[in-house]
């Protein structure tokens, strides 16, 4: 039982230090960060295109991207062949944000791999099982949220 305990505190540090570090990017969020980095490696990124990417609503994406764009690190635009859909491009504050998260990310691959690469093939297929396992639990938890959350807005019939 000890180990188990262990390993979920050792979990929650991680996403713990994950939020944390991102304050380091001016007054941005952990999603904010990533959806700069979508914006910024995609051509003619949209909601839609972000969303996926971000596994998040389109409705979320949306409010990230306002605040984004009123923060100014970003900018709407819009084809002129499609005046329907709405693209986003870094603006110069946002282009520093997202090199600044290319380097900090590749750095972090780096080191990650290298402590993969110290555990056996098997050894990692257990870790990957594991972490495979966790991420569907947190998956789980979170539409049982979203389902708790959505029928108390329901009104009574």
């Amino acid at each position: 039982m000890k180990i188990a305990k262990d390993i979920m505190d050792t979990l929650l540090s991680i996403q713990q230090d994950m939020d944390s570090m991102t304050h380091k990017f001016d007054d941005l969020n952990f999603s904010q960060v990533h959806c700069l980095h979508w914006i910024g490696t995609m051509e003619n990124p949209n909601v839609t295109k972000i969303a996926a990417e971000l596994r998040m609503t389109t409705g979320a994406v949306t409010k990230i991207c306002k605040k984004l764009s009123d923060k100014n690190y970003i900018v709407k635009y819009q084809n002129p062949e499609n005046n329907k859909e709405v693209y986003y491009r870094l603006t110069e504050k946002g282009q520093a944000i997202y090199e600044a998260h290319e380097v900090i990310h590749d750095k972090a691959h780096h080191c990650q791999t290298d402590v993969i690469d110290r555990y056996s093939i098997d050894e990692q297929r257990v870790i990957l099982k594991f972490l495979q396992d966790i991420y569907a639990l947190m998956n789980n938890e979170a539409e049982q949220v979203t389902e708790m959350v959505e029928n108390k807005e329901k009104p009574d019939a």
